[in-house]
């Protein structure tokens, strides 16, 4: 195992949705297929789909769109969440709570059994949602928005998932633009080391409902004019926003290790920086701050850049972007042999586009699968380097077919960069996880426990798990069990399975080898039933013994006490220690009784159960049938409803307490067990047991015919379920089959079994399997009618309002500077948020910047109909002399057209 310095966070589940792919396993596969993800419409798709015909036939409308597939869709019911709530979330808040259910599933953790705090950090991108569907909808304009406001905004999003799940560290919304995802992931780190939590959930998301049909193209701007993502390559133009989500769920590593957490990657170090003014604009990139928070990582890490061999970058697809990102990392990478070791870049962005807040997730989860897998999937649409940056005397490499990772000295290790607009910057430094340790199975059999929250879901869980085995055969089938077990919520409808080590679970789930039921009211209380007559073998006794550490601590504590050898016990004796220590290991499952029902002298085991006497108390009358000294003084009321066995009614306190009562009952010891119902007292049983409708948990065999019962009259079964805990098979594995199937019976009528306690003593490990299928139904606001903003941004008319009706011909026919002046303010005040501009004033002084006068030239074209260069705004101080050149640059272009 590597040395660690004690800094290192364990990533131990993940989840994610991205375009083209409902989970993580078809996002790796798509991208080792080399798949662009991003989709590229025909027009009649866009018809069929209703966008509006003026805007598929806009030039500067780019039909294509990295968008998520049923994104309107959310298990509302799984969450308790109601339709009315549902419809107005906004979808990035539905999708992440999914993702964070699946990534805590993945690692193998139910939240409320959990015993540690849980934290959480993640953000959301712009809620457009909000934007185009709810906000000019009549429906929602009334008095209180607050509940608008919760379903919507970027704040209520991390703390929504805390309630739902119950967690109970830190829970902050993160916003740092397209840093987001990474820098909730840093402070996640942060938050464990300084030990706030001893779990962390860490994301982002985005989901951009208003690109989902394509979008704008401006000249100058962001967007690219072909729809595709060119990272690294000489005809990069730009990149496409997309959707997409990406959660991780990260431990300290040392707890990780533990605790027998699958670990996926470990994170050696990561840092977070702002570029602060030292660069042209607030939009633009920085070498030195990119290099900064690099240089820093790989010195938390404490590991050099050399050992480095894939750096995910940020990489959007800008021809002057992705030059500086790479200069930065030459900075830091300037001593790295690329003749000896190259490093290879890529960015997921070539694949699914640039997804705003969740594009560092998405960069790190292909990352720690490339890691997993040793693969290096393909950077698409890179066929000629860009020229921007000099890639012979760097330290770098593009990969462009699926191809091994690089081998190295030292263990596999990665850079992931994510790089907000704004200046934040962030990176993290991954390596591969230590080579996990085998398990063996300590018991001949496994318990495997199913649920869900509709008997369709628990059908889909089943049909998954077995999938999931079959193309994993080599699967551990105890880590299985505990990790369904342990790593579950346990919901309504339920399904058990017992198996044997080395049998197919996948032909079991196939042949239906399980029992199921539904619990509809919680848990059915659970009566002990024990009898004289059902002697546990002695040689199961040792077999338990051995296997099951709750029944040997309870089995030497008889032995101690009774001084005795066990070879030697009287049956009597052996008959009694041998229902203790089951009974403490059923206890220490989880399955207590809410009452007793005894025969004979077994009352005595009932009563030492139900702490009316201490065990050396009970052994000494089982031995001797006399009352030890001082036996009187140690006499309790029962804890547990108990039965008399001399009268077949609730032993009473005073019963319980009077020595007499206890040296009695060896004349009874042959009594058949009896529950009459003729007298007033054994009414009253029997009315307890027909309104609690218990579940019976006999001390005794499996019988080969009829369930047990009491009398042909009073049979236990018409009161509710009867089990039995061994097998009178003399094979031992199959009384331990008989013994969990039990369990598995018990848990189908809702009884709870204490996982942690359930493996107590076994060297089990979490492994990742199917996670909840959850049951989309369509929960969906229609943007309001007339409204063209469900597709897209709002479109205007060829002119603007403000032109007077004498230059409404349209600039074919010549514009007025005037009316040029008066489209050019508004235009101004619309996308500065200024009220009032002047002639003279600074675009860039009034707090312009490029990426606000790219929308300004998308603005102007879309109003004046033809497209507007970006020099024309950018190329000139103020508005008057804007206008002037506009105006010299348009009359130009008409002369040219005649």
């Amino acid at each position: 195992m590597p040395e660690y310095q004690g800094t290192e966070i364990a990533i131990v589940g993940m989840a994610g949705r991205f375009p083209k792919s409902r989970n993580l396993d078809e996002f790796w596969k798509r991208l080792c297929d080399g798949e662009e993800l991003i989709t590229h419409f025909e027009t009649s798709r866009l018809e069929a789909t209703g966008v509006d015909a003026s805007v598929i036939q806009d030039p500067q409308f780019i039909k294509a769109a990295s968008h998520l597939d049923r994104m309107e869709y959310f298990d509302a019911a799984f969450f308790g969440i109601t339709p009315k709530t549902a419809e107005l979330m906004d979808p990035q808040h539905r999708i992440f709570l999914e993702c964070a259910w699946e990534a805590l599933e993945h690692a193998g953790y139910d939240p409320e059994q959990y015993d540690g705090l849980t934290g959480i950090y993640a953000g959301a991108a712009m809620n457009s949602y909000f934007a185009t569907h709810i906000a000019g909808n009549a429906r929602f304009h009334t008095k209180d928005l607050m509940p608008v406001l919760f379903a919507n905004d970027k704040d209520y999003m991390t703390s929504r998932v805390a309630y739902l799940f119950n967690l109970k560290g830190p829970s902050l919304s993160v916003q740092a633009a397209c840093a987001t995802s990474l820098t909730a992931l840093h402070l996640g780190c942060q938050s464990l080391l300084n030990e706030e939590c001893d779990m962390v959930l860490a994301g982002g998301v985005s989901v951009p409902v208003h690109l989902r049909h394509g979008y704008y193209y401006n000249e100058g701007g962001i967007s690219s004019a072909t729809g595709h993502c060119r990272t690294f390559d000489a005809q990069a133009d730009g990149t496409v926003f997309g959707a997409g989500a990406g959660v991780v769920v990260m431990k300290r590593l040392e707890d990780a290790l533990s605790q027998g957490d699958t670990i996926h990657s470990v994170v050696l170090g990561s840092a977070i920086n702002n570029d602060g003014a030292s660069k042209a604009g607030y939009t633009a990139l920085s070498v030195d701050g990119e290099a900064s928070v690099i240089a820093e990582a790989l010195a938390v890490a404490d590991v050099e850049s050399q050992s480095i061999q894939y750096v995910e970058c940020h990489a959007t697809g800008s021809a002057l972007g992705d030059p500086i990102e790479l200069t930065a990392l030459q900075r830091v990478f300037q001593h790295h042999n690329k003749q000896s070791a190259p490093c290879v870049v890529g960015s997921t962005k070539s694949n699914v586009g640039h997804l705003d807040a969740a594009s560092g997730m998405a960069g790190l989860l292909k990352t720690i699968c490339a890691m997993k897998d040793g693969k290096l999937p393909p950077t698409l649409h890179f066929e000629t380097p860009n020229p921007n940056f000099d890639w012979s005397n760097s330290a770098f490499r593009v990969n462009t077919t699926l191809s091994d990772w690089p081998d190295h000295s030292t263990p596999r290790r990665a850079g992931v960069s994510a790089f907000g607009i704004g200046g934040t910057n962030a990176h993290v430094v991954l390596e591969e996880p230590p080579l996990a340790e085998t398990s063996e199975a300590t018991r001949s059999h496994q318990l495997i426990l199913l649920s869900a929250k509709t008997s369709s879901a628990l059908d889909q869980i089943t049909l998954n798990l077995q999938d999931h085995v079959e193309l994993r055969p080599d699967s551990n089938l105890a880590d299985i069990a505990y990790t369904l077990h342990i790593g579950r919520k346990p919901f309504a409808y339920r399904r058990a399975l017992v198996i044997a080590n080395g049998e197919a679970l996948p032909l079991a789930l196939l042949q239906e080898k399980y029992d199921s039921s539904e619990v509809n009211s919680g848990a059915r209380p659970v009566g002990w039933v024990f009898s004289l007559q059902n002697q546990l073998p002695l040689t199961l006794i040792q077999f338990l013994s051995a296997k099951e550490p709750a029944f040997q601590e309870a089995l030497e504590a008889c032995r101690v006490l009774s001084e005795v050898p066990l070879p030697m016990l009287s049956p009597k004796l052996q008959c009694f220690i041998g229902h203790y220590a089951l009974a403490r290991l059923w206890e220490s499952w989880g399955v207590e009784p809410a009452f007793i029902i005894n025969q004979g002298s077994l009352e005595v085991l009932a009563a030492c159960l139900a702490e009316v006497m201490p065990l050396g108390d009970a052994i000494a009358l089982m031995q001797t049938n006399k009352a030890p000294d001082g036996f009187s003084n140690r006499l309790s009321p029962p804890k547990i409803r108990m039965l008399s066995s001399k009268k077949n009614t609730w032993l009473t306190p005073e019963q319980a307490t009077d020595p007499a009562y206890w040296t009695t009952l060896e004349a009874i010891q042959t009594t058949p067990f009896q529950l009459e119902v003729d007298s007033e007292v054994d009414s009253e049983v029997d009315n307890f047991l027909q309104t609690r409708h218990p579940s019976f948990l006999c001390f005794a065999p499996q019988p080969d015919s009829e369930p047990l019962s009491s009398t042909k009259e009073t049979p236990l079964s018409q009161y509710g379920p009867v089990f039995f805990s061994w097998s009178p098979d003399p094979s031992l594995a199959v009384s331990m089959e008989q013994l969990l199937r039990t369990t598995g019976r018990l848990w189908l009528e809702g009884t709870p079994i204490d996982a942690q306690r359930f493996y107590r003593g076994q060297s089990r490990c979490r492994v990742p399997l199917p996670t909840y299928p959850f049951e989309g139904k369509r929960f969906w606001i229609d943007p309001p009618k007339g409204s063209e903003t469900s597709h897209m941004a709002e479109t205007t008319d060829s002119e603007s309002k403000d032109v007077s009706k004498d230059d409404s011909k349209g600039l074919s026919k010549g514009l007025s500077k005037q009316a040029l002046e008066r489209l050019m303010k508004e235009v101004w005040k619309d996308n500065l948020g200024i009220e009032e501009i002047q002639s003279n004033d600074d675009f860039f002084e009034l707090g312009g910047d490029s990426f606000l006068a790219s929308q300004v030239v998308g603005d102007l074209t879309h109003r004046l109909g033809r497209v507007i260069p970006l020099e024309n705004v950018i190329g000139y101080q103020t508005l008057e002399e804007c206008v002037e050149g506009l105006h010299d640059w348009i009359q130009q272009q008409d002369q040219k057209a005649a």
